[in-house]
């Protein structure tokens, strides 16, 4: 039976015809229509956002399927690119703006940004001089973390990091894998 369908698919394939087999569920639909779309545009990255409006599936389907993909060898992340699309570099240059802007108008006190974890630490990155990507999985950033930045007078001078909240997230069992944390 095997040999039987396997020339009937190479006839098919050599006469140039459309072999109709039915796909057997609509996940494997969703995959085909995800590597589909990325193989149509091979020099054109797309993020988690671009592929699920494009494919109008679920973003949490979606993940699974690129998570998969990418774990079996067929998909690359760009580690140049963050998963929500916007570069390293501009993020960092928008939030040191952001940084100044908060030290200019808090002179000779304390100003206090509220960030997600990418942001803060792409900031922190930048102006030690590091490389922009990195593994996110390596961030010091911890659920309720500071991190701040010291200035004398327009001079960056030091940059700490404090957990005021980690005596409460030890004694949580799910604080410490929180998404976003």
């Amino acid at each position: 039976m095997g040999a039987l369908c396997t020339a009937r698919v190479a006839l098919c394939n050599h006469l140039g015809l459309a072999l109709a087999v039915p796909r057997p569920s609509p996940q494997t639909d969703r995959v085909v229509g995800v590597i589909e779309l990325l193989a149509s545009r091979p020099s054109q990255p797309m993020s988690l956002a671009a592929v699920t409006r494009h494919l109008g599936i679920n973003k949490s389907t979606c993940y699974s399927m690129l998570t998969a993909l990418t774990q079996a060898g067929w998909l690359l992340r760009d580690p140049f690119l963050p998963s929500w699309g916007e570069p390293y570099q501009l993020i960092a240059k928008r939030m040191l703006a952001a940084l100044h802007a908060a030290r200019d108008a808090a002179l000779g006190h304390e100003a206090l940004c509220v960030s997600h974890q990418l942001p803060i630490w792409t900031l922190r990155r930048y102006v030690e001089h590091k490389r922009l990507w990195h593994d996110p999985r390596k961030r010091r950033c911890a659920l309720a973390s500071l991190t701040s930045f010291h200035f004398d007078d327009d001079q960056l001078v030091g940059i700490g990091y404090t957990e005021p909240a980690a005596h409460l997230i030890a004694k949580s069992p799910t604080a410490r894998t929180a998404k976003g944390a």
